[in-house]
């Protein structure tokens, strides 16, 4: 009775063990010293890796390979806050072969994510964050965002974005959203890969956040579809008065709008925005070089600020002609492509 009763418990053992191991693959290591977490080497996970509150996560350049459990699909972040402060430095991120399965809220893909919380994301390097030839709204690479959850305003976090790399992603390169002050400079950020099966964004500002946008690399990207829809290199959505978009160069490939700043109060002031080609929207009225719409107003500039600009190759350089003139802001304008 008793050997058998020992054999029935380990069958089930190892049964249980075998469960554990086929829906987990991280062998992320990390070294901690202090309130600095390490990475020790490239590794692999199929599940968020969390910054616990108040610390760092080193990267020193290593890359974290993201896949799909056993059995399912990745969810949510690669890399994610938890708590109120955390920095992220100095990593590299990488998917291989995720499913196309959409999801939303915490579960929709995203490489670094900070969800109030306030700190500093620098120097990583983000790259293939997709899931293939997906329609899915999500696969943002870097993204900041602090919704309230109960009705009630919560404390504005403040994040400095800065000299990451952010390439091939899904939906929008960096994203600022909500409650939130960023500081996004000197960043690239190049096309996305999904941009002939969504609208994209390479920068997006939105949903009340405030940001100063300066001396970032942005590719532009350009939407087949419905001619109802666009995407852009740089998009402010009702972003927060005050918010900057200044000495940023959008010189690499075709943005149907270079920048789009459908918001009140904003400054775009001394940035080159640069088209080499063709649109791929079916609609040529987007094929604009700096949009400016008012949520209140609608197509005026008097709510915005729209100076010293240098735009060149798109059939409109501005959606009001005006900001052409000196008065209008001194913004120039040159139809023909970046390059000739």
């Amino acid at each position: 009775m008793q050997r058998r009763l020992f054999v029935h418990l380990w069958g089930l053992l190892v049964l249980l063990a075998g469960v554990t191991t086929a829906h987990a693959t991280n062998n992320c290591v990390f070294k901690t010293v202090g309130t600095t977490m390490t990475l020790a080497a490239d590794c692999t996970t199929d599940i968020t890796i969390t910054v616990p509150n108040g610390f760092t996560l080193d990267g020193k350049n290593f890359m974290i390979t993201v896949v799909d459990p056993q059995g399912g699909h990745f969810q949510g972040s690669v890399v994610k806050n938890a708590g109120a402060l955390a920095n992220v430095v100095n990593l590299r991120i990488t998917t291989a072969g995720l499913s196309n399965v959409c999801d939303s809220g915490l579960a929709a893909l995203r490489g670094i994510l900070f969800d109030g919380a306030s700190g500093s994301i620098s120097g990583n390097t983000i790259s293939n964050l997709n899931q293939g030839a997906s329609a899915c709204p999500e696969g943002n690479g870097i993204e900041v965002q602090n919704f309230s959850t109960n009705g009630t305003i919560p404390p504005v976090q403040t994040v400095e974005i800065t000299s990451n790399k952010v390439f091939d992603y899904q939906k929008s390169g960096i994203v600022c959203d909500a409650y939130v002050s960023c500081l996004v400079r000197s960043n690239t950020v190049g096309a996305s890969a999904t941009e002939a099966y969504q609208p994209v964004n390479g920068i997006q500002i939105g949903y009340g956040a405030g940001a100063v946008v300066e001396n970032n690399d942005v590719g532009g990207n350009s939407w087949p579809g419905s001619a109802n829809n666009v995407s852009t290199a740089i998009l402010l959505y009702w972003a927060a008065r005050g918010t900057v978009v200044r000495h940023n160069n959008l010189m690499q490939g075709n943005a149907d709008i270079g920048i789009y700043a459908y918001t009140d109060g904003a400054s775009v002031d001394n940035n080159r925005v640069y088209e080499t080609g063709p649109d791929k929207n079916q609609n040529p009225a987007w094929d604009v070089g700096i949009y400016v719409y008012s949520p209140t107003y609608g197509p005026v500039t008097t709510t915005n600020s729209v100076v010293n600009n240098k735009v060149r190759g798109y059939l409109f350089g501005y959606n009001c002609p005006e900001l052409t003139t000196r008065l209008g802001g001194n913004n120039k304008a040159n139809s023909s492509p970046a390059g000739k």
